[in-house]
C-alpha cells in the first residue's frame, strides 16, 4: 500500500507532498486545484493490471481519459510548460521509496544511471521512465467521470462469473436496491452481452433500464472486483448516486477495499460525500481513511491532510473542506 507520494514539476505542482496516505482517500479542494492532476499522476506512476500492452495504451488516452480531448495537451504536463524542468513522481511503497520521471526525451544520463534497470514509455510526444524495482509496482485501475459503461461493466461481471465473486457485487447492490435478486450476463438482441437483474417482475430487465445511481455502483463494485488491482482510481465518486445513499456506498467501499487489499483515491465536490465516508469508517475498527483537501497558496497547491479527529472537528464546525 502507498503510504505517501511526492510530485515534482507536474500540471498546476511545482511540490506536492500528501502523506499519510490511507487504504481510502479521498480528495477534494476548489476548481483549478489538481485533483484531477493527482489522479492523472498516479495513472503514470502505478503499473496497470493488463501488463505491459495496457499500460501503454492508457498513457496514449492520458490526453482524454479524465477530461475532454484538447489540442496541446502534452506539453502542459511540465510545470507552467518549463519542459526543461522534468516531472518527477516519488512514491512510497512498504518503505521503499519508487520513481517515475517524464522528459520531452530520454532522461538525462546522470539520471537514469542511478537506477539499475529502468524502463521507459513513449507518451505522446514525451518519454515516462520508472524505476524497475525487484518487487512489482502495485497495479492500477482507472475509474474516470462518465457514469456508466454498459460494454466494460459487462465484461468486468463475465470475470466476476468466472471468478465466484458475483454474489459479492449482488450483495453490496442489495443495500440500495432491495428488489434485488439477483444478476445475470444474458445476450441482447444483438448477441451483445448485458447484464439483466432479476426483480419481482414478470421478466428480467436490462440494467441499462435501472437508474443511474445503481449502474455506476455497479460499475464501481465490478472494476474494483474484478480487476485484480491493488489501486483504484475514481474520478468525481459522487456523480449519478443521490446522496441518501452515500452512508451506504462508504460502508461498501470501505468493506470491499479491506477484504480485497485495495486502496482507493477519490475526488468529490460533495460536502454530503464527505460527511457519509467520516461516519462510514467512524463505525470501523481502524478508521483506514484519510481526507486531503488541495489548497491554491499563490503559485503553489499545498495539501492539508485531515485524519479522523481533525475531520470530525471540522464537520462539527462546519469548516469548508471539501
Amino acid at each position: 500500500m502507498l503510504t505517501g507520494i511526492r510530485i515534482e514539476n507536474f500540471r498546476c505542482f511545482r511540490q506536492l507532498s500528501i502523506e499519510p496516505l490511507k487504504r481510502v482517500n479521498l480528495i477534494t479542494g476548489q476548481n483549478n486545484t489538481g485533483k484531477t492532476c493527482l489522479l492523472e499522476a498516479l495513472t503514470l506512476l502505478l503499473d496497470h493490471a493488463g501488463g505491459f500492452s495496457e499500460a501503454q495504451a492508457r498513457f496514449q488516452q492520458l490526453s482524454s481519459l479524465f477530461r475532454p480531448h484538447a489540442q496541446g495537451f502534452w506539453p502542459w504536463l511540465f510545470y507552467q510548460k518549463k519542459a526543461q524542468d522534468q516531472c518527477k513522481f516519488v512514491a512510497a511503497l512498504d518503505g521503499v521509496e519508487h520513481q517515475a520521471w517524464l522528459t520531452p526525451d530520454s532522461p538525462p544520463q546522470a539520471l537514469a544511471a542511478s537506477y539499475p534497470s529502468p524502463e521507459s514509455y513513449p507518451i505522446g510526444p514525451l518519454v515516462l521512465t520508472r524505476e524497475r524495482a525487484q518487487k512489482r509496482w502495485p497495479a492500477v485501475t482507472v475509474l474516470t467521470t462518465p457514469i456508466f459503461d454498459p460494454a466494460q461493466t459487462a465484461k468486468d461481471f463475465n470475470q466476476l462469473v468466472l471468478k465466484r465473486r458475483s454474489k459479492q457485487v449482488e450483495a453490496l447492490l442489495k443495500e440500495i436496491e432491495p428488489r434485488l435478486i439477483s444478476l445475470q450476463l444474458l445476450l441482447d438482441p444483438q448477441n451483445q452481452p448485458v447484464i439483466f437483474a432479476e426483480l419481482d417482475l414478470p421478466e428480467m430487465i436490462p440494467i441499462t433500464q435501472m437508474g443511474l445511481g445503481f449502474c455506476r455502483l455497479l460499475h464501481i463494485y465490478t472494476r474494483i472486483l474484478a480487476a485484480d488491482a491493488q489501486v483504484v482510481l475514481i474520478d468525481e465518486i459522487e456523480n449519478g448516486i443521490h446522496h441518501a445513499i452515500l452512508p451506504v456506498v462508504w460502508k461498501g467501499l470501505a468493506d470491499l477495499a479491506a477484504r480485497m487489499n485495495v486502496q482507493i483515491f477519490a475526488t468529490t465536490h460533495s460536502w454530503e460525500c464527505v460527511v457519509a465516508a467520516h461516519e462510514a469508517f467512524a463505525e470501523t475498527r481502524d478508521y483506514d481513511f484519510a481526507l486531503h483537501r488541495l489548497e491554491r497558496m499563490k503559485d503553489d497547491i499545498q495539501a492539508f491532510t485531515y485524519d479522523r479527529e481533525a475531520l470530525e472537528a471540522a464537520l462539527k464546525s462546519a469548516l469548508e473542506v471539501r
